[in-house]
């Protein structure tokens, strides 16, 4: 499967995938932001939607910053440190609210974190031990 098309970026998804529509399917980016202009290479293609690879950021969107992990491209702990805090935040409550949808809930109470970063208290490391022992993250994907 090769191919190539551009789509605008609406939004994120839970995971960290960016949302796209493309010829009336969703479409989920792994990398991309809010109202960037990506050119993907499709790896997966269903009924109801697509999978693809970013080739190229054509328009960094208003929501995309600089990851400030010199890790971020590899490792698979944070899905979205190229998107500013703000547009983070407000991805997650649209997560939890249409998550929520059908319970009518009254009044979803909103609380940002902290700070940006550093305000994580956990880490789920995983080890090996096949030459020698390693221990870190894993990788994405």
């Amino acid at each position: 499967m090769k191919d190539t098309i551009e789509i605008q970026v609406d939004s994120l998804a839970f995971g960290g995938d960016a949302v796209a529509r493309h010829e009336g399917k969703a479409v989920f980016v792994p990398g991309g932001a809010p109202g960037d202009r990506l050119r993907i290479q499709l790896t997966e293609q269903n009924r109801r939607y697509a999978r693809g690879v970013i080739v190229e950021v054509l328009e960094a969107g208003p929501a995309r910053v600089a990851a400030p992990c010199p890790t971020y491209g590899e490792c698979g702990g944070c899905q979205w440190q190229h998107v500013a805090y703000a547009d983070q935040f407000q991805a997650k409550v649209d997560i939890v609210t249409r998550a929520l949808q059908r319970f009518a809930p009254r009044e979803i109470t909103q609380w940002p974190a902290p700070a940006a970063s550093g305000y994580r208290r956990r880490a789920r490391l995983h080890w090996s031990r096949r030459d020698t022992l390693a221990l870190g993250f894993h990788a994405r994907q």
